[in-house]
C-alpha cells in the first residue's frame, strides 16, 4: 500500500491528466480515504513511518532511503528523488533536508542508542540534486556528548557534490 501511495504521488506530480481522467481518479482516492477512515490508530499503533526495515520508513513523505553499508558511527545509504520531491526538474531543496534528516536520526539512533530528536540541521547545497536517478547519502557519527550527538554528511550523485550537512540531536530523556 505505501509503495503504491509512493507511485501515485510520483505520477499525479508528473502528469497533467484531462478532466475526463481526473474525475475518475478523484472518485477511487476518495474510495481509498474511506476504506481506511474506520482504521484510524493512535500513533504508538500506526503503520506510517514506524516499518523500519523498510526504504522511508513505510512513509510517503521523504524519498526512500535504503541502506547499503553501515558501521560503528557511519552510515551509507542511497535514494532517488521521484517527480514528488522535485522542483523544476531537480530535487527540491526541502526533499533534500528531510533526507539529510532521515539518515542523520537513524544513525544518530543506532547502536542501542536512546532515541533522540533533531535540535539543529545545516545544509550547504553544492550542485543541483537530479530526479529519477541514485544519489547516496554518507553520514557520520562526529560526536557524542552525554545526550549530544554531533553528525555530518554528504550528498553526491557520482563524484559530484550535491549537498553537504550537519546536524545535532539530542537524547530523549527517560
Amino acid at each position: 500500500m505505501i509503495e503504491e501511495l509512493r507511485v501515485l504521488q510520483d505520477e499525479v506530480a508528473a502528469t497533467n491528466p484531462p478532466a475526463e481522467v481526473v474525475g475518475p481518479v478523484t472518485e477511487l482516492l476518495d474510495r481509498a480515504r474511506t476504506l481506511l477512515a474506520p482504521h484510524r490508530a493512535e500513533a504508538t499503533e500506526r503503520i506510517y513511518g514506524r516499518i523500519i526495515d523498510t526504504p522511508g520508513r513505510g512513509q510517503t513523505l521523504a524519498a526512500p532511503v535504503r541502506v547499503i553499508e553501515s558501521g560503528v558511527g557511519r552510515l551509507v545509504c542511497e535514494t532517488v528523488f521521484g517527480p514528488f520531491h522535485a522542483g523544476y526538474a531537480a530535487a527540491h531543496g526541502g526533499a533534500v533536508a528531510l533526507a539529510f534528516d532521515e539518515v542523520f536520526g537513524r544513525l544518530a539512533d543506532a547502536d542501542g542508542r536512546t532515541p533522540s530528536r533533531t535540535v539543529s540541521l545545516q545544509l550547504d547545497y553544492r550542485s543541483i540534486t537530479p530526479i529519477d536517478e541514485p544519489v547516496v547519502l554518507e553520514a557520520e557519527l562526529t560526536d557524542e556528548s552525554g545526550r549530544k550527538r554531533t553528525l555530518r554528511g554528504t550528498l553526491r550523485h557520482g563524484d559530484r557534490i550535491c549537498a553537504q550537512g550537519r546536524a545535532l540531536f539530542i537524547a530523549m530523556r527517560p
